[in-house]
């Protein structure tokens, strides 16, 4: 409206100064006319209709052109206010003259807050040096320069835009500078994440080629190089291996600390039941990133009280898998602050958990296998591979005098025979720590046969080795764990010439150690029957009473059909012994109240053959070793363990069935209740010729008929 008012107002200016012209003009204008001809007139004025309607014809272009470029200038004006990205105007002092919607919204502004706000003021710290060589480079050139830098905007966090700038004048021909403004802060990230991806890919390879190219003995210190390595990598302040181990025990084996060191032993081997949930994941095969302790599930709640306890803000744990087996995590956390690991850190930690977990399984391995050639797998102790090498390298001036102890564990072949080899296995392992607990750390114990072992002592004199024998003596009767008393046979000798053969003295030694144990066995072999006695009194609930019954019995029977007095001791001794057997069967099958079952019976019948396998292992007993084995046989060849019959039965086996068949069933057995005498002498008569030996159950009546039961 106020253009059109604008235009009629020049229009009527134009027209007064147009008649003033031509007043001035109009004395001679007059005189031409009148000499023109009206021909000639008509033709003029023609022709300035013509130009009349030729200026109004451009009246109206010029009027279309300016309403065209007015909208035009509207369209601008809209395309810059709400163009997607930022446009800024900026003076030669870098004061912001003119902004878009999109500049004032990337800085937290409105437009007329940004107007001659100094645009560095957005700039961060860091990035100030770059705008102001940007700038320098603008004006000096007068060329497009573009750049990357942070700003800031009011919310006061950083972001990243990407510049680009031309130099013009304004009306006034001064400098004016305009900008275009991109946030790439995404972008940027990805670049970020893509550059720590390969870094760590570069750190993985790197890592892998370590322990390719290092030597198994090398393998802790690759180990704790690599921790550092991702501690500083995941801006951690502490990296740690867990390794899992027996008794659900996950312990820690490796740690890197950064600026934490007061809290680096803070973490310490933890039960799997301390911190379910966690380990619970680490189990399952599940990694864990929790960048707030108190962002635990509730289930967690001994997990972060754990946590907490131990400062521990933030924690990133992966399983270590090997074939398919988890074998413990890597983890890092941290203290100091909270840190929140992405995809990538995670990725990472799991490439580098699975080429430490091969290493580790490796270095296991590779132990085990070296262990298992220089120790004992029972015992745990050095063997005799072991031995050798060690004795060829302290076989120096320095190292003697070398003492050495011979040991032999005394009667290892008859508690085996008796008790059975687990327990003679467990005596075995007991004997070794006896050894380790009476030496010093710097001795050297093996295992250097079945019951032999053999201690290399370092620079040390007989009377040190004497005492060292007198401490392995005092620790067997001080250990009370074994039904008999521990006992070892030792010797020892010293060799103090560097020349001399180190076997020359273990021949020495065991000399020594021989003469003792002839000394020892007798009461070893005492002292292990009368523990296999208090063994079959406890299993089968059977008291001295019962033992005594027996052998008043069988001396009487014995003495009745003229035994001599050689054959009565092999009888009183026979009838003690005769169940010793049933020290290899279960309690259980022992006391069963009801019936036994097939394959009970056929347990229970075994205790015979182990009965004569115990007697025959020493001497002193092996004489009733034959009948022990066939006093179950029958009369009528029904028995076991080899069906004899009749005379072919052992006497001194007949006597031992009558006498325990009568006392079985006249006292408490937990199979049956007692019966009278009058009672078990009637079944005594009628097993007679089946079960039992005629003749001697009739000896057996003639002593204690049915009105005599006096024992």
């Amino acid at each position: 409206m106020k253009s059109d008012d604008k235009q009629r107002s020049d229009a009527v200016e134009l027209r007064k100064e147009a008649e003033e012209i031509l007043q001035k003009k109009e004395v001679g204008q007059s005189k031409k006319l009148e000499a023109m001809s009206s021909k000639k007139i008509c033709q003029i004025l023609h022709e300035l209709q013509v130009h009349q309607i030729e200026l109004e014809i451009q009246n109206e272009e010029l009027r279309r052109t300016q309403s065209e470029l007015e909208v035009a200038r509207s369209r601008y004006y809209d395309l810059y206010d709400l163009a997607p990205v930022g446009y800024c105007t900026l003076s030669r002092k870098n004061l912001i003259l003119k902004t878009n919607l999109a500049a004032a919204n990337l800085l937290g502004m409105t437009r007329g807050e940004l107007i001659k706000q100094p645009f560095s003021r957005f700039i961060i710290p860091e990035d100030q040096d770059i705008y102001y060589f940007f700038r320098k480079q603008l004006f000096e050139t007068e060329q497009p320069q573009e750049s990357e830098l942070r700003m800031l905007g009011s919310n006061e966090i950083p972001f990243w835009v990407w510049l680009y700038a031309t130099i013009t004048r304004d009306e006034d021909g001064a400098y004016i500078c305009r900008i275009v403004l991109i946030n790439i802060t995404d972008r940027k990230q990805v670049e970020k994440d893509l550059q720590h991806r390969e870094q760590r890919q570069r750190l993985a390879v790197e890592i892998a080629s370590d322990f390719l190219n290092e030597p198994l003995n090398q393998m802790d210190n690759i180990i704790d190089d690599t921790l550092a390595k991702i501690g500083k990598d995941m801006q951690a302040d502490r990296t740690y291996i867990f390794e899992s181990g027996e008794d659900q025990i996950m312990a820690r084996t490796y740690t890197w600390c950064s600026n934490v060191t007061a809290q680096s032993d803070n973490t310490p081997n933890k039960v799997i039941e301390v911190m379910t949930w966690m380990y619970g994941q680490i189990l399952n095969q599940k990694s864990i990133s929790i960048k707030n302790i108190n962002d635990l599930p509730v289930k967690a709640f001994n997990d972060r009280k754990e946590f907490k306890k131990q400062s521990i803000k933030s924690v990133l744990w992966v399983p270590m898998i090997v074939e398919s087996d988890v074998i413990g995590f890597l983890g890092v956390d941290c203290i100091h602050s909270e840190k929140e690991w992405n995809d990538n850190d995670i990725l990472t930690m799991q490439l580098v958990a699975s080429i430490v977990a091969s290493v580790i399984k490796r270095v296991r391995t590779e132990k085990e296998l070296i262990y298992h050639t220089f120790h004992d797998q029972l015992t745990g102790l050095f063997n005799r591979t072991y031995f050798e090498e060690e004795s060829r390298r302290l076989n120096v001036e320095r190292q003697l005098p070398i003492s050495l102890i011979i040991a032999d564990v005394n009667g290892l072949k008859l508690i085996n025979d008796t008790f059975g080899h687990k327990k003679g296995d467990e005596l075995l392992k007991k004997v070794a720590e006896i050894f380790q607990k009476a030496c010093r750390k710097e001795d050297i114990i093996t295992r250097w046969g079945g019951d032999e072992f053999l201690i290399l002592l370092p620079q040390t004199e007989v009377e040190e080795a004497r005492k060292i024998c007198d401490r392995i003596r005092k620790n067997c009767s001080e250990t009370k764990e074994f039904a008999i008393p521990i006992s070892i046979a030792l010797g020892y000798s010293v060799k103090e010439n560097l020349d001399d053969n180190l076997y020359t003295y273990i021949d020495e030694a065991d000399e020594m150690m021989y003469r003792n144990k002839l000394v020892e066995n007798r009461s070893v072999k005492g002292n292990v029957l009368k523990a296999l006695l208090n063994t079959l009194r406890t299993k089968c609930h059977e008291t001295e009473e019962h033992a005594w019954r027996l052998q008043k019995m069988s001396q009487k029977i014995g003495k009745e059909i003229g035994l001599p007095s050689a054959e009565l001791d092999r009888l009183f001794l026979l009838v003690t012994m005769h169940d010793i057997g049933k020290t290899s069967i279960s309690e259980e099958i022992l006391v069963k109240t009801g019936e036994l079952t097939e394959e009970e019976l056929k347990i229970m019948k075994k205790h015979t053959e182990w009965g004569y396998r115990i007697a025959l292992a020493t001497e002193e007993f092996s004489h009733v070793a034959t009948c022990i084995l066939y006093h179950h046989e029958r009369w009528d060849g029904s028995g076991y363990p080899d069906g004899l019959q009749g005379e072919e039965i052992p006497l001194l086996s007949r006597i031992t069935a009558i006498v325990d068949a009568y006392d079985a069933m006249t006292n408490n057995r937990s199979y049956n209740y007692p019966r009278s005498h009058q009672e078990a002498i009637a079944e005594l008569k009628r097993c007679a010729g089946s079960q039992f030996d005629p003749e001697l159950v009739e000896v057996f009546l003639q002593l204690y008929g049915e009105d005599n039961n006096t024992f």
